[in-house]
């Protein structure tokens, strides 16, 4: 192979993800503060630090964060 392969990850976790094995470079999209811990923006950068950490110790490969998005109002998930 001559070309490094890359797929965005998601909404899987590091522990769990199956297909993260198959590729040279992690892409993962996070909305931290919109699909769980809805408004405490405080735990973002706990959250993000870990998340990139953690991948990158089990694959041992580049992690890029390819989508993200913080915070909202609590519990809004559509346009009207």
């Amino acid at each position: 192979m001559t070309r490094p392969v890359t797929f965005v990850i998601g909404p899987t976790d590091y522990e769990t993800d199956k297909a993260a094995q198959h590729t040279d470079v992690l892409c993962i999209n996070r909305y931290y503060g919109w699909y769980s811990d809805i408004g405490h923006i405080e735990v973002i950068d706990l959250q993000l630090k870990y998340d990139l950490i953690n991948w990158h110790k089990k694959f041992n490969k580049p992690v890029i964060m390819t989508e993200y998005g913080a915070d909202t109002v609590a519990g809004l998930h559509v346009v009207s």
